[in-house]
């Protein structure tokens, strides 16, 4: 049997990888975040632990000649990577052997169940083998760098608790039950009743022709509770038994208390204050807080002539830099912390340093901001200059969809219902306020 070649477009090509992926259902570029996401886990189930500059650079140069610009690929990949890490499919953690540079490790498969019924896959294999049976892999779905359970809508059926709305949007809110269980003077009607068949099989959001002796009614479903729990404990139960780790939701999310700025502060303050005294530090950078919030990029600076206490980060023989925060004097280091604190679990140092720098800009009276654009009657869209905290990324990569930034940094997009609350948790969390152009 002879070897045959084939000559395919890098079209092709690009659908051959992502089909090889189990993303071919999909409509993706090979540079989409679904994509990088799932290519960057397949070459970390191979190549971790290692440094993160070998994983991008795996992933980079194989798919540098089907893209238009290698520098857009990098830092996709670069961010991608970070939103992975943030999320729980990775974890960053100092080199055993040398106790100086970071390596990332593959995180042990797991699962996030959260309140809302959805689940939140996590971890990844070695050798990239499969850890979950065929027919629930068969259901995952990929919203960017997140993986979870594609779930069937819930619809009406016996025993559904369904808050609907007539045409004039006043709200009703009814049980079905088989008819002897009916009871009107309660709420419980009977599966048999006009409305009790109009509703049945009704999804959220579809509506239901009521067909009366005295007319037409219109209702629309906005909200159902089923006895589907036993559900969710049989998905539950199955991924416990393929040896998937189940996370809390808030321990995944990690949410910090509210509290305000000048508390968080003092905290790292006080920390500080019983350091011990520093020489000088080769390479040292450190944000500069007099510089624009709306550019990150351009906060950073050399010590120079500062005197007080500042976020940087400083350079270490192997990896990447270290994030700390320090005390200035004329520009001379005099004592420093290295971030994250021992006590804070969970973190990295980025994750600490960046809600210390917001805290930072607020106290000084120029707080970091955000702006709002509405992009369609229903969607909005946030967009944000500095970088956000793990639990934040984690947050709006499920509640909201991460779209493509505009003269900002990132932009996540939400709809008309989520918007305001998501704003508030972002002023309360990080203390930001709005940019009004």
């Amino acid at each position: 049997m002879g070897l045959t070649l084939r000559i395919i477009s890098t079209t092709e090509l690009q659908a051959e990888i992502i089909a090889g992926l189990g993303l071919g259902g999909a409509s993706l570029s090979v540079d989409s975040r679904e994509v990088l996401a799932a290519v960057i886990r397949r070459a970390a189930s191979f190549l971790c632990p290692c440094p993160s500059k070998s994983l991008i650079a795996a992933v980079t140069q194989p798919l540098r000649h089907m893209v238009q610009s290698n520098d857009d690929l990098e830092v996709a990949v670069r961010d991608v990577l970070e939103e992975l890490i943030a999320i729980g499919d990775l974890q960053e953690f100092k080199n055993v052997a040398f106790n100086s540079s970071m390596l990332l490790y593959l995180a042990p498969p797991s699962f996030v169940s959260l309140s809302g019924g959805t689940v939140i896959l996590l971890g990844i294999s070695p050798d990239n083998v499969p850890f979950l049976p065929e027919n629930v892999e068969q259901t995952i779905g990929f919203k960017g760098c997140l993986r979870f359970l594609r779930r069937e809508p819930p619809r009406v059926e016996i025993g559904s608790s369904v808050s609907v709305q007539n045409l004039e949007g006043r709200s009703e809110n009814y049980i079905i039950a088989a008819s002897h269980k009916a009871n009107v003077s309660s709420g419980t009607i009977s599966v048999d009743s006009l409305v009790g068949k109009a509703l049945l099989g009704k999804a959220v959001g579809e509506e239901a022709k009521v067909v009366t002796p005295s007319g037409i009614r219109i209702l629309k479903i906005v909200g159902i509770s089923s006895q589907n729990d036993h559900e969710d404990d049989e998905v539950v139960s199955v991924l416990t038994q393929f040896g998937l780790i189940r996370w809390p939701e808030d321990n995944w999310l990690k949410i910090p208390p509210d509290e305000t700025a000048e508390d968080y502060i003092s905290r790292f303050n006080r920390a500080i204050k019983s350091a011990a005294q520093c020489g000088d530090i080769p390479g040292l950078t450190i944000l500069d807080s007099t510089k624009n919030v709306r550019y990150y990029r351009g906060r950073w600076s050399s010590p120079k002539s500062f005197s007080g206490t500042y976020l940087g980060r400083r350079p270490q023989a192997y990896g990447n830099d270290i994030w700390c925060y320090l005390e200035l004097d004329k520009g001379k280091p005099k004592k420093f912390l290295d971030l994250p604190f021992p006590s804070s679990t969970g973190l990295r140092g980025c994750d600490e340093a960046w809600r210390l720098q917001s805290a930072l800009d607020a106290r000084l009276g120029h707080p970091q901001q955000y702006r709002v654009r509405k992009t369609t009657d229903s969607r909005y869209t946030i967009d944000i200059f500095s970088p956000i905290p793990n639990w934040m990324d984690r947050r709006w990569n499920w509640i909201g969809n991460p779209v493509k930034n505009i003269k900002c940094l990132l932009s996540f997009e939400f709809s008309k219902s989520d918007i305001e609350p998501e704003l508030d948790f972002l002023r309360r969390k990080l203390w930001w306020t709005e940019w009004a152009e």
